[in-house]
């Protein structure tokens, strides 16, 4: 069997069950170096999706995708809906045979699984020498939930994209995997995409605070928390990092990607724009946290929406765009500058915790001298984000 996982993760999961490690274990490198890996931010990521999808669907009409969401109803409901119209007016203007996309959840019966899997397996695209008459769908993509992200395989699948956050390294490497099955893919033509906004940080956020284990919640945090600073504020390339983490005492860094993620094409500082940092204290400390208090979540983000011609530099920041001000709130949430909390203890661990009960929290943090702040106040935290003073 081959997976991939952790040794320290393994050792744990062994101890856990009270066996000993397996009788042989083989470790290797990870191989994602082809795999393109981009991280987009907006504030309406389905938009993104539905535009990056065509753009893929026109340059490549017969290629498969799964998109990933964390969200059930997601799955099968808009985000669904919204692969079968793109593949509707793909099959229109190509004129070739029908082709489909199904939803795979955790819900879904065995059978239902088996069934949508082994037709996004089977998939051949219309015309080609391989194509054969099934009685499957033809399955072109797979709208899924972390459910697919084992035993799901396809050798056309070329493009993977999660709306949302991933959860932690585990599925983000495992969404990952999904394409370039074969190894052999000219570097870069497969893609792996990752659509995010504030929102989706905070939806993610309140299902891990509706975790009934407190314990678990603090893990599930910590991944997420983990995910985002990787995602929004990387000090590194990203295929440096994943193998950093899954390689571990066997990692032998490879140098940069050079091309082929968000980090090393220069993404992420265009992600946010230029803006000032002294000005965006202000705005927090004086319209957003007024006399100190932590506000709503939307109350949050409805402040810094009024006041963002305030902090961003107009010229580097043309019209002032959504995708921006999500940016720059996930990348404040990731350096702890602001961070999401409750104040509504009796509802953490119950389903009754919704977005009503986030609010926002000034952060705190330690300066070199030992001495504990505002987190905004510590330069260091502000280091890697795109300020002007």
């Amino acid at each position: 069997m081959s997976a991939t996982y952790r040794e320290c993760d393994q050792r744990r999961v062994s101890q856990c069950l009270g066996i000993d490690r397996p009788d042989a274990i083989l470790r290797g490198d990870l191989s994602r170096r082809g795999i393109t890996f981009l991280v987009d931010v907006s504030g309406a990521p389905a938009n993104a999706i539905r535009q990056d999808a065509t753009q893929d669907l026109i340059a490549d009409p017969h290629s498969q995708q799964i998109w990933y969401t964390n969200s059930k109803t997601n799955a099968e409901g808009s985000l669904l809906q919204l692969a079968d119209t793109l593949l509707e007016e793909k099959n229109e203007d190509n004129e070739c045979a029908e082709t489909v996309a199904m939803s795979l959840t955790g819900a879904d019966g065995i059978m239902q699984k088996v069934y949508v899997m082994d037709s996004f397996t089977s998939y051949s695209p219309p015309g080609c020498e391989d194509d054969v008459e099934s009685e499957l769908p033809r399955n072109q993509i797979t709208v899924a939930t972390s459910a697919a992200n084992a035993g799901i395989s396809s050798k056309l699948c070329t493009k993977s994209r999660h709306k949302g956050l991933p959860p932690d390294f585990y599925d983000l490497v495992q969404e990952m995997g999904r394409v370039d099955r074969l190894l052999s893919a000219v570097p870069g033509s497969n893609k792996y995409v990752v659509h995010i906004s504030l929102n989706c940080y905070a939806s993610l956020f309140i299902r891990c605070m509706r975790v009934k284990s407190p314990s678990e919640r603090r893990i599930q945090l910590m991944n997420i928390h983990r995910v985002l600073r990787f995602l929004v504020t990387p000090d590194e390339c990203y295929h440096t990092h994943i193998e950093r983490y899954f390689e571990e005492d066997s990692f032998v860094s490879r140098g940069d990607c050079g091309d082929f993620c968000s980090y090393c094409k220069g993404d992420i500082e265009s992600l946010t724009g230029l803006f000032s940092r002294k000005l965006l204290i202000s705005v927090l400390t004086t319209e957003v946290f007024e006399n100190g208090k932590p506000p709503l979540f939307k109350y949050f983000m409805k402040k810094l929406k009024e006041h963002k011609e305030a902090f961003f530099h107009v010229d580097h920041v043309p019209n002032l765009k959504m995708r921006s001000l999500h940016a720059l709130c996930l990348q404040l949430i990731a350096k702890g500058i602001v961070q999401l909390d409750t104040l509504e203890a009796p509802k953490i661990g119950t389903d009754k915790f919704g977005v009503k009960d986030v609010v926002v929290f000034l952060g705190n943090g330690v300066d070199d001298d030992g001495v504990t702040m505002p987190a905004y106040s510590i330069r260091s935290k502000w280091k890697g984000l795109t300020t002007y003073d």
